[in-house]
């Protein structure tokens, strides 16, 4: 086999495996006005995200009317929104 290529296949697997997910928490103290939300991260976990946005979830709760209920998503590998006007673009979101 060619050097080139076993040596080129292994830095392809090395960079895929390297790659770590990072997760970004956006919270909703509203539900019904998603336009204002809280950006909260980045971790390491799914688990993680969730726990933080629960916790910031509860924080707000404890601060507004009872009857306004929030909500929140968790996002993979968003991109920074200063580059995109105000929007993130995530691989995937997650509640």
């Amino acid at each position: 086999m060619n050097i080139a290529l076993i040596i080129t296949a292994l830095l392809t697997v090395v960079i895929l495996v390297g790659r770590c997910e990072q997760w970004d928490a956006f919270v909703y103290p509203d539900k019904t006005h998603l336009s204002f939300n809280t950006r909260l991260g980045p971790f390491k976990s799914l688990e993680e995200c969730r726990d933080n946005a629960k916790t910031r979830l509860y924080e707000f709760s404890k601060q507004t009317h009872p009857g306004i209920e929030g909500d929140y998503e968790c996002g993979k590998n968003c991109d920074n929104e200063i580059k995109l006007g105000g929007v993130s673009i995530c691989e995937e979101t997650i509640q």
